[in-house]
């Protein structure tokens, strides 16, 4: 990270109190970067929290991973999903206990967040990021700044925030008013302070830049996942699980980033139906 970038992570940090990631989460991301990490060491880490194996199995064996056999024990869910999988199941559940459940506006802001992270994964094909092993995240955690913003400032941003979600309004300008900061430069900061990998902070730190042809040319992982990041989040608020986006809006956001990734107006309606479909079926899974 250079000069600035730290700068403004410091900034944020003493702005903010960024609340730790769930200590499972962290030994199951450091355990799946270890090369010698067996499935059987994931298991007994997890298996440590009784109620996040139960709600891996019953994820495991959703429709939407198109397990053929039932998945009956979460060493089973480990050998047939793979890490990968395992790991953003992991960070989806945990990181729902971030939100609560008494506000209509974090419950909102959940349900969008893992809508942008089903889209993301359903996308990353197309743009070259299948293997990508932080897309979902990235797009589960994408809005975790407002999250942070709203519990932290209940009276100005938490009281306004809804207000927001309905308008489609951009909350950006009212963020940098008040705080200096956006809550994608909060969200990248928290990445920063879980050490996650940089790509995902700075993915998450501009997934609202007007510049994001500019990063895939200078960062083009990064600038990729960004966008991309990017696209799924206004798809899912065309879909109306976020903001309710004036037409206007949403082809002035998303016909640049169709041109960048080379998608046709076809496909996209095909993957808004995907999205749907998904969220439909899914949602339920990682409910509140």
């Amino acid at each position: 990270m250079d000069i600035m970038a730290t700068g403004l992570y410091n900034v944020v940090a003493r702005a903010c109190s960024l609340p730790p990631i769930p200590l499972v989460a962290v030994q199951v991301m450091r355990a799946v970067m270890d090369p010698d990490t067996s499935a059987q060491d994931l298991s007994k880490i997890i298996s440590a929290d009784s109620v996040l194996v139960s709600r891996i199995l019953k994820v495991a064996n959703s429709a939407f991973y198109g397990c053929t056999r039932s998945i009956k024990t979460l060493k089973m869910a480990i050998n047939i999903l793979g890490f990968k999988t395992i790991k953003n199941m992991v960070v989806a559940l945990s990181s729902k206990s971030m939100y609560s459940s008494t506000s209509e506006a974090e419950k909102f802001l959940w349900e969008h967040s893992l809508s942008t992270a089903f889209a993301s994964q359903l996308l990353a094909r197309h743009v070259g990021l299948g293997a990508s092993e932080d897309v979902f995240i990235c797009g589960l955690l994408h809005d975790i700044g407002k999250v942070i913003l709203s519990d932290q400032n209940p009276r100005s941003y938490g009281r306004i925030l809804p207000d927001y979600i309905k308008s489609a309004e951009p909350i950006i300008g009212y963020e940098k008013e008040q705080f200096g900061f956006t809550h994608a430069e909060v969200g990248g900061a928290l990445c920063r302070s879980w050490k996650l990998p940089e790509e995902l902070e700075g993915a998450i730190k501009f997934h609202h830049s007007s510049a994001l042809n500019r990063l895939v040319e200078l960062e083009p992982y990064m600038g990729k996942l960004s966008a991309l990041t990017a696209l799924a989040d206004v798809l899912c608020n065309k879909l109306h699980h976020g903001a309710k986006l004036p037409l206007a809006t949403y082809h002035k956001t998303v016909d640049p980033l169709c041109d960048l990734f080379k998608f046709s107006t076809e496909e996209i309606q095909e993957y808004l139906n995907r999205i749907r479909d998904i969220m439909r079926k899914e949602k339920s899974l990682f409910q509140m």
